[in-house]
């Protein structure tokens, strides 16, 4: 797997340049690793989430964090079907499509966060664990 990002060090929260990595990556994460039944639906919420943030970007006058969203799905169209190999052999990999995975977790972190309220990862462990035992 390659990692696309600038060296070893951080950049700040509101860094457009993080922005756009983070943005990108896992686009690219995801349209490599998800199982052909979700692909198209994770997608599509995924495109409508990123427009979503970039909206509030641009509404809170972070017109670069904006663009960075823009360009980060930008690339993601332009560059996608060169990580297909990488798609196919993934999901060769995995014995029945990438369906069974026991560290994956079922839910939304964006619901959690937001509707929920879980704020840290012992937060969401917790919260993870409760819906493991029902």
């Amino acid at each position: 797997s390659v990692a696309y990002h600038v060296g070893g060090g951080t950049l700040d929260a509101g860094n457009p340049r993080k922005t756009f990595l983070n943005f990108r990556n896992n686009l690219f994460m995801l349209h490599k690793n998800l199982p052909a039944a979700e692909i198209g639906w994770v997608m599509g919420v995924r495109k409508w989430l990123d427009w979503v943030a970039a909206v509030k970007f641009l509404l809170c006058g972070d017109v670069k964090n904006f663009r960075a969203v823009v360009k980060a799905r930008k690339e993601f169209a332009r560059r996608r079907a060169e990580f297909y190999a990488d798609r196919q052999h993934n999901l060769a990999l995995s014995v029945d499509g990438g369906q069974n995975i026991p560290e994956r977790m079922n839910c939304s972190l964006l619901f959690l966060y937001y509707a929920k309220g879980v704020r840290t990862f012992s937060a969401l462990l917790r919260h993870v664990g409760k819906a493991k035992r029902k």
